[in-house]
């Protein structure tokens, strides 16, 4: 299981981890992340099915990237929860970690050649499954739709079974709306933008608001290195 290490521009690189255990308020809070996702029912009890969506290919980004972001869950009128990660994409293989205040894996989930991987040395179980936390990323920072995007103004489209409409400004995406055909589950999943900077492929502010599990998720994304 990999952990940071110092290297490279951008101050970390992937490489094999030695033996930890975090400490049990680190892991507490990975968890409580992750159950913020869905409160309405036992996240345990969900299937990865459960969430609707289509998985895309890693290289579908664009480029191959490592982001040092900050991850926040909100839900109920006034819960959060937050953690540090990575995301990283190299090689066709698309890697998530969820880090301890020292910099270590607390879990981590990969996506390669089409299957989902999942490793937590967290000391407590993830009941959020991975699949759900892979789409969530990739429905925020992926390419949607194949069409040249205006540089201000809408574009629309359908994909695997959902409606997606774009808001452009100043050739910048600003907000991503999700809806399901047939309506199962009803309601957006909203994702809007905001922080952008020359020459970086993150904006630094992304809120995704998925009403179909009622969370909003805040990833701040601070470090940027291309690979």
């Amino acid at each position: 299981m990999p952990t940071l290490s110092p290297g490279s521009r951008f101050g970390y690189k992937i490489e094999p981890m030695k033996a930890t255990r975090l400490n049990h308020g680190l892991a507490c809070a990975l968890a409580l992340v992750v159950m913020a996702c869905c409160p309405a029912v036992r996240p345990d009890a969900l299937p990865p099915g459960a969430y609707p969506g289509t998985l895309r290919a890693p290289v579908d980004l664009g480029a191959d990237v490592m982001w040092r972001q900050r991850v926040t869950a909100k839900w109920g009128k006034s819960q959060s929860r937050s953690f540090e990660a990575v995301l990283q994409t190299q090689g066709g293989k698309l890697t998530l970690l969820g880090l301890s205040p020292m910099g270590q894996a607390g879990f981590v989930i990969t996506l390669d050649k089409g299957a989902i991987g999942f490793d937590n040395t967290s000391g407590m179980d993830l009941p959020f499954p991975a699949r759900f936390t892979v789409l969530d990323v990739q429905r925020a920072f992926w390419p949607w739709l194949g069409s040249a995007p205006p540089k201000a103004g809408e574009r629309s489209g359908v994909v695997a079974g959902e409606a997606i409409n774009e808001t452009w400004r100043g050739g910048r995406l600003q907000r991503r709306i999700f809806r399901r055909i047939d309506g199962e589950p009803p309601g957006p999943i909203t994702v809007s933008y905001e922080g952008y900077e020359r020459g970086v492929m993150a904006p630094a502010r992304v809120v995704l608001h998925n009403s179909w599990f009622d969370y909003v998720l805040v990833v701040e994304t601070y470090e940027q290195q291309q690979l």
